[in-house]
């Protein structure tokens, strides 16, 4: 990056830093607020509600066999996968892994599955090296247990030349809804030591006694 990109990625780090870690400051009167907060975050950004945010209640169960990626150089070190259902996409605090991933979310319900979203820092704040280890080529799962294959909901790419915020809707919708679902990434944009992942949501349609609930009810109860 030229000096003046250096400056604009030093000063937004800092401002995004500082707002995410008054959030986590707030006590527990302040707590439903952030959560509120941080839904309609989401709702503004996507346009749908996220059933994979860890404020709403959702939580990782399980990476498999993936190896996290630690280096103090590159400021992954420490940076957990629960990074990637949490609501603040700072430049640098991302879920570094090597080579292929799979993880797998406990989402708020269960939730008949209609897309998936992919959010990366722009690369506008990124050096090359970062950029190139942005998620390329991944696939999507629906699941009610760890232990029983899933439901092939779609293979998907994400265009590090588009917006930071991608949607992919399901290819092969399913007829019952999953309260897990998993992810996994084949590969990345060239970087032969890491992928970066920021933050993945899951949008669609909650499941209560039999019957199908859509966003607007959800958020209105």
């Amino acid at each position: 990056m030229c000096s003046y990109h250096k400056i604009v990625h030093q000063i937004m780090v800092v401002i995004l830093n500082t707002i995410c870690d008054e959030l986590s400051k707030v006590n527990d009167n302040s707590e439903q607020i952030v959560k509120e907060a941080l839904q309609m975050y989401d709702s503004m950004m996507t346009g749908r509600m996220d059933f994979a945010s860890e404020s709403l209640g959702a939580y990782i169960v399980s990476t498999r066999d993936t190896k996290d990626y630690d280096s103090m150089q590159l400021g992954t070190e420490g940076r957990s996968v629960q990074k990637i259902i949490q609501g603040c996409v700072v430049p640098g605090e991302c879920w570094a892994f090597k080579g292929t991933a799979s993880v797998v979310i406990q989402l708020i319900g269960e939730v008949n599955v209609e897309a998936v979203s992919i959010e990366h820092a722009s690369s506008a704040l990124l050096s090359k090296e970062e950029i190139n280890s942005a998620p390329k080529d991944f696939s999507v799962w629906g699941l009610n247990s760890l232990d029983v294959e899933g439901h092939y909901l779609g293979s998907f790419s994400y265009d590090i030349n588009g917006s930071p915020l991608q949607t992919f809707t399901i290819q092969e919708p399913p007829e019952t809804p999953f309260h897990l679902i998993e992810l996994q990434i084949h590969s990345n944009y060239g970087n032969p030591t890491y992928t970066c992942l920021y933050r993945f949501r899951v949008h669609g349609s909650m499941t209560y006694f039999g019957q199908t609930q859509t966003q607007s009810q959800i958020e209105s109860e």
